[in-house]
């Protein structure tokens, strides 16, 4: 059996303005916004197929939230 001990650290940036991406030549990404909201559900529905990824999200959902409602 194989044990896999992963530790991660999350940050949360609230209140940023998205700039333009300064990507290495090998690098092709493509930045994609979408509603919090949905972000939540594609993390709680397995659509976020990255599951750090998904964690992440899920674990600032409440902060996420929060900010949203001021």
């Amino acid at each position: 059996s194989a044990h896999l001990t992963l530790r991660g650290h999350v940050f949360l940036a609230l209140d940023v303005q998205p700039g333009e991406a300064s990507l290495e030549e090998t690098e092709m990404l493509v930045p994609v916004r979408i509603a919090a909201e949905t972000a939540f559900d594609m993390a709680r529905r397995g659509e976020i197929n990255e599951g750090e990824s998904a964690m992440a999200i899920l674990m600032c959902e409440r902060a996420i939230r929060e900010h949203l409602q001021q």
